[in-house]
């Protein structure tokens, strides 16, 4: 997940009889995100500023990922991921099967079934309550959100997914307001 500084919102303001207009920069500067949550609660999340590449993508698995998984899921782990070209590299694949964690497979252009784009959402909405000021103040706020989630705070997440599953399935796999 990307989150950008500012949003790259239009601002019009009004002084005296004259309606003013800013735009903010065009690209404005953002943060990249992985991060990973399981009924165990959430895995190490990884904030970074450059952009993602398969090698990197390993890296991060390898990173906040593998101690987890060999503690938590010892007889192994399915991961669902999106289809992103870096995740279903050979690289990635090369890292998964030599890590025994199986990926799921999944539907092209379906994020309404999985639960962590809800939490994303969520976290959007935090950071958009207090803006921070700067890249360093966005990466601690993403921080701080995310370590303050507790596994009981997912559960409605996951409970949900059953009641997704229908609703995508009624929609002949079209998306759905989720």
């Amino acid at each position: 997940m990307s989150i950008w500084l500012a949003g790259g919102r239009i601002r019009l303001w009004c002084k005296g009889d004259q309606l003013a207009v800013k735009q903010s920069n065009k690209h404005s500067p953002k943060s990249h995100v992985w991060g990973a949550i399981s009924a165990y609660g959430t895995f190490v999340l990884k904030v970074f500023r450059q952009n993602l590449t398969e090698e990197l993508y390993t890296n991060i698995l390898n990173d906040c990922l593998i101690t987890h998984v060999q503690v938590l899921y010892p007889e192994g782990l399915v991961l669902q991921e999106e289809n992103d070209p870096k995740h279903t590299s050979k690289v990635a694949k090369t890292f998964r099967e030599s890590h025994d964690i199986s990926r799921m497979e999944w539907p092209t252009f379906n994020s309404d079934l999985n639960p962590i784009e809800n939490l994303w959402a969520w976290i959007k909405h935090q950071i958009d309550l207090n803006p921070p000021r700067n890249l360093s103040e966005l990466e601690e706020t993403l921080l701080s959100i995310w370590d303050s989630i507790e596994p009981e705070f997912l559960k409605p997440y996951w409970q949900s997914v059953p009641k997704r599953q229908k609703l995508v399935i009624q929609s002949n796999g079209f998306k759905i307001k989720y």
